[in-house]
């Protein structure tokens, strides 16, 4: 879906994708057969959504920064 919002790394187990185009908030996903949904959604749901996905970035952030350096 295209939108105005940059594009983040994603945890692996982030099923969806959200994105704004034309003052409408829209996620995406695929279901378990492969299928892909667009569904419009409040503004509300949308900073919910996109606060999952900053949070989901520090986590990785510390993943990357010092997790992994300890195993090394």
């Amino acid at each position: 879906m295209e939108g105005n919002r940059p594009k983040r790394r994603k945890d692996k187990y982030n099923p969806y994708t959200i994105c704004e185009k034309d003052g409408q908030y829209y996620v995406s996903f695929k279901d378990g057969q492969g299928v892909l949904h667009k569904l419009e959604i409040s503004k509300a749901l949308y900073d919910t959504f996109d606060s999952f996905e900053l949070n989901d970035l520090v986590y990785l952030n510390v993943v990357d920064r010092h997790i992994e350096q300890s195993e090394v």
